[in-house]
């Protein structure tokens, strides 16, 4: 009984990444789609292979090792744990993503990594909505650490950061953009947006946002 509740357990999560096809390289993804017949949860994604494949076409083959390499590079990690490639993989491949991971089980690796990839290929600088200011905080001063380019933008700054900001912002110096939801919904927040060039827009710890939580 416990077999099979576990079973049934992993072939949910793992219907829920299979809705994130990864972008590997053509011989890779190939690859996968031999490996048949070893698992239930093998025979419950093949009908997903064909999406998947279609995504690994979709990734310019200058940017498919490269979100590996920022993992490596940056954050110091030999590989990603798993459902992190298939959430990094469907970015980089311009598909949506919701991630839904237990805690520390490296969430915000799935939006930084595409967002120091793409900013590298000059795509641009992704924005970060995060309705808590001190984990934004922590998150940009470890990013830095780490040399990413990332700054706070949020209510608790003086006037003059928030311009430093805003300046960086506008001058496409910024990797990653970290906002309150309140100052994303601001008409002139909205109006910056249209002057700079998005690579993506990520919701961090959206289980905070009221309006879903009720």
């Amino acid at each position: 009984r416990d077999r099979d509740r576990d079973r049934a357990n992993v072939g949910a999560t793992w219907y829920l990444y299979s809705m994130l096809p990864p972008a590997r390289s053509r011989e890779t993804c190939a690859e996968n789609m031999a490996v048949t017949g070893q698992s239930e949860v093998d025979k419950q994604s093949e009908v997903h292979e064909a999406d998947r494949l279609q995504t690994c076409q979709r990734v310019p083959r200058t940017l498919v090792n490269e979100p590996r390499r920022v993992l490596r590079e940056i954050f110091g990690y030999a590989d990603f744990r798993a459902g992190q490639r298939d959430a990094v993989d469907a970015l980089m491949a311009g598909r949506d993503a919701v991630v839904l991971l237990p805690t520390g089980a490296g969430k915000s690796v799935c939006y930084q990594v595409p967002a120091v990839a793409k900013a590298r290929a000059q795509g641009g600088t992704t924005v970060v909505v995060s309705p808590l200011i001190a984990l934004m905080h922590d998150q940009v001063a470890a990013l830095r650490g780490q040399g990413v380019r990332a700054a706070a933008l949020n209510s608790h700054q003086d006037e003059l950061a928030q311009r430093e900001v805003v300046g960086a912002f506008l001058r496409g110096e910024l990797e990653l953009l970290y906002v309150s939801p309140e100052r994303a919904t601001l008409d002139s927040f909205k109006r910056l947006l249209a002057r700079v060039r998005i690579a993506l827009i990520a919701i961090d710890e959206a289980h905070c946002v009221s309006q879903w939580g009720h």
